[in-house]
């Protein structure tokens, strides 16, 4: 009598899928409460990592990754204020994420993580209040906690967002899942060392693979030790003045994307077609010191004609993922308006580039979650280049 062990393993998946709705309820009940304390954190993270094991262990990628994800909003953002309204919202949102995938897995419907991918990005948008000092979203790569801590609290000090990691394997995980707007990382790590960890991002199509690559030695020649079609943008020595170092080499990186924000002419009135507030509110910062630019706000379909038929703008920022719509049904119902359009998204994948670039008013892509400080330079860079 042979055994159908394929037959078994999916079997124990749908099993799995079942548990985890019993789990999503619990999360839902917890976070109903008008009150969090420790204990019920504790058994939030503990609900959540279990679900993520599971996910693992049965190769559900997408409740994995998604849950991986949750777990870092649990320690960065909610572990530190349980009080906060906003953050309790945002974790409902990965709760209504995880059941939305279980949902769509156990009815055998086809799962498009790029859109969850996009929501979750979302989810980790700095706080409006410190937006306006926000430099950027960092990986700090490193096997050791003392360095790895110390180039994180410093950038930090500095304005950065900073994500640590001391694995590469698991640092490539992060970046093919979520939106860096550089990685520093050392050479010597696990799993992957630096220079696999680098390869491989360079050479996988994902959301990351053309950010800028910062690398940390004591070894003056590391450079010549990376095939010159991948060599990171700097190299960073570690010496007596390490941290100082990092500094000047982010601030000469990203100036570079910045500094054309004052030269020439851009873009004066922009229309960001947008349904989440947050990143609606982060664009109206981001716009508001540039004094030659008006921004008009849509959410959908319909508010985006009736912005366009107010005033014809001189550029169109497109979400891809709306409520009941998708960017790109917005791009074409405008198309004979012959206005400029930027996609933005945290996930490349899902804008049908090579369909769109057969139409002139079709710019590009910028990836979520942008820096303020930048964005209207890459606007403009596009805008100049149509």
């Amino acid at each position: 009598m042979s055994i159908d062990y394929d037959q078994e393993f999916e079997e124990l998946k749908d099993e799995y899928l079942l548990h985890i709705e019993d789990l999503i309820e619990q999360l839902q009940s917890i976070l109903g409460h008008n009150e969090l304390d420790s204990e019920k954190f504790k058994e939030i993270f503990r609900i959540v990592h279990s679900i993520k094991g599971g996910a693992a262990s049965h190769e559900i990628t997408q409740i994995s990754l998604t849950s991986h994800h949750f777990e870092d909003f649990l320690v960065n953002k909610l572990s530190k204020n349980l009080s906060n309204t906003e953050h309790r919202e945002s974790c409902l949102k990965f709760v209504s994420i995880l059941e939305d995938i279980g949902s769509k897995l156990k009815a055998k419907e086809e799962v498009h993580f790029n859109q969850y991918l996009d929501e979750i990005s979302n989810i980790h948008i700095s706080d409006m209040e410190s937006a306006k000092n926000y430099k950027g979203n960092i990986l700090v790569v490193d096997n050791t906690s003392t360095m790895g801590n110390l180039v994180k609290n410093s950038l930090q000090q500095m304005g950065y967002h900073c994500t640590l990691s001391n694995n590469g394997l698991t640092a490539f995980n992060r970046l093919v899942t979520q939106k860096f707007d550089a990685v520093i990382s050392s050479m010597n790590l696990n799993q992957l060392d630096g220079i696999s960890l680098i390869s491989a991002l360079k050479a996988t199509n994902n959301i990351n693979a053309d950010i800028p690559v910062l690398i940390t030695s004591a070894s003056k020649n590391v450079l010549e030790r990376f095939p010159k079609d991948i060599r990171p943008n700097k190299v960073v020595f570690k010496d007596e003045n390490f941290i100082a170092h990092i500094e000047q080499a982010l601030s000469e990186t990203f100036d570079k994307s910045a500094g054309s924000q004052n030269e020439g002419i851009g873009p004066k009135r922009v229309l960001y077609v947008e349904d989440d507030p947050k990143m609606q509110k982060l664009m109206q910062l981001s716009l508001k010191k540039i004094p030659h630019v008006t921004l008009s706000l849509a959410h959908d379909l319909e508010s985006a004609i009736e912005k366009v038929n107010e005033s014809k703008p001189d550029i169109i920022l497109l979400d891809n993922f709306l409520k009941n719509t998708s960017g790109e049904e917005v791009f074409y119902k405008l198309l004979e308006e012959s206005i400029p359009t930027l996609f933005l998204t945290a996930s490349e994948s899902s804008v049908p580039v090579k369909k769109l670039t057969k139409h002139g008013e079709f710019l590009g892509i910028i990836t979520k979650p942008f820096r303020p400080g930048a964005i209207y330079g890459q606007i403009k860079r596009f805008y100049n280049d149509k």
